[in-house]
């Protein structure tokens, strides 16, 4: 919960939103996942910077060259106010893979800090330790997959031009409906509009559709791909403002109309960079974590490293 706090500290300046959406005009997909890489960076430094405050607060010590030193199960590894961790709290690793137990062990005082943190806010963090143990392994190790997996930015490109449908953005249509019980009636409306009625009057009037009925018949911005199969089809050789055929779905019998898009783009790798990076951590770290569970069963609770007088005075 302290983290969800401190993430909530993180906003996108005005400024900064004002540029994004005017580079960005008209694509909200786009405007949102700036906005997001925004926040991730931010939130990212603040963190850090938060940690660093909370050791000192918490007068921690690491020993990372214990870990060379043929440490043993009750080898003091990091110490604070009210707090240690061991050699044996480490659930995976060995002097051999030194790097596996430094970000573990980072991963554990960063976790004991923020808990520690959240005591004395006064959070309750008792329904949290299932979501932290749940979570632990892949905090731990995630950085350094990373820099594994990523070892630069060149990965990230070469990831991104085997994978250009990470930014495919769909075309988007404005596009008004009508829908009537039968076919019949649904021929007459069409033949109707194209004499010179209204669509949108004919929509208020006929359509069994609680939403179009309501509006008009106006269904508001949809992206390509969206809609039922039969009414995707119809859409495709449609032009502005040309009514369709009549379209049968489960639904009913449908006549439906674009009334403008905005057409479909292939973003560039510099405008979504962040989602390329989150696709293939997100690839290659979900069958690495779930070898490791099998491996390593994560036994550890939040009670083994903090002193019971400390929870209870808060």
């Amino acid at each position: 919960k302290y983290e969800l706090k401190l993430r909530d500290e993180v906003q996108v300046p005005g400024k900064v939103d004002a540029r994004i959406r005017e580079q960005l005009k008209g694509d909200g997909d786009a405007i949102e996942a700036a906005r997001s890489a925004y926040v991730a960076r931010a939130y990212k430094a603040l963190k850090a910077k938060r940690v660093e405050e909370l050791k000192e607060r918490y007068g921690v010590k690491v020993y990372p060259e214990r870990l060379e030193q043929d440490p043993k199960p009750d080898t003091v590894l990091a110490e604070g106010d009210k707090f240690r961790i061991y050699y044996r709290d480490l659930v995976f690793g060995s002097p051999e893979r030194p790097m596996e137990m430094y970000d573990q062990l980072d991963g554990l005082v960063e976790l004991l800090v923020f808990a520690r943190a959240g005591l004395e806010a006064k959070l309750d963090i008792a329904d949290q330790m299932e979501e932290f143990r749940r979570d632990l392994l892949a905090r731990m190790v995630v950085d350094r997959k990373k820099r594994e997996w990523i070892p630069d930015r060149k990965t990230l490109v070469a990831y991104f031009q085997a994978h250009p449908e990470l930014g495919r953005v769909a075309e988007k249509r404005e596009i008004a409906q009508i829908v009537v019980a039968t076919r019949e009636l649904a021929e007459e409306l069409r033949k109707r509009i194209l004499q010179g009625e209204s669509f949108y009057k004919l929509a208020k009037e006929y359509s069994i559709d609680p939403y179009g009925r309501k509006h008009a018949g106006q269904m508001g911005w949809l992206p390509e791909g969206s809609g039922m199969p039969q009414i995707e089809s119809a859409l495709k050789g449609l032009k502005d403002g040309q009514v369709s055929q009549v379209i049968q779905t489960p639904k009913g019998f449908h006549l439906v109309m674009i009334e403008r898009r905005i057409p479909g783009r292939q973003q560039t790798f510099g405008e979504i960079e962040d989602r390329v990076e989150r696709a293939l951590m997100q690839e290659k770290m979900a069958p690495y974590l779930q070898e490791l569970a099998k491996r390593y069963p994560i036994q550890w609770t939040m009670e083994d490293h903090v002193e019971p007088s400390d929870v209870q005075a808060h």
